[in-house]
């Protein structure tokens, strides 16, 4: 997939897929602070960047992960609706972290073998 949004250019993908390795963990820091800042507009506007830049790698735990977390910090549709509950939304922070790390793990065995079909 992520091959394919790079227009079967290998070198792309793989360098998109760094940038987002290199990424990740200050993206991953600033959405804590966000969070412990309670500045819900800041970090929409992070995870709605990440989710843009997500469209381009083949990463779908991470992907679910960010969705998932933007998801949990809509704002309430009607009156009554239930705010945002900050423990859900630390636990969808806990799941990016675990999801970025498994991430980190393979791309660190697949350092310079990826393959067209592994991307």
């Amino acid at each position: 997939m992520a091959l394919k949004r790079a227009n079967d250019n290998i070198v792309l993908a793989r360098d998109l897929l760094q940038i987002l390795m290199d990424t990740l963990p200050e993206d991953i820091l600033i959405i804590r602070k966000y969070l412990a800042d309670r500045d819900i507009k800041e970090l929409k506007k992070r995870l709605h960047k990440m989710i843009g830049a997500l469209r381009y790698c083949a990463v779908p735990g991470v992907t679910q992960a960010v969705l998932h977390l933007a998801e949990l910090i809509r704002e309430p549709i009607e009156v009554g609706q239930a705010p945002i509950d900050s423990r859900k939304v630390e636990k969808g922070v806990e799941q990016l972290e675990k999801e970025y790390e498994a991430l980190n793990i393979w791309h660190q065995s697949q350092a310079g073998h990826f393959t067209l079909n592994q991307l």
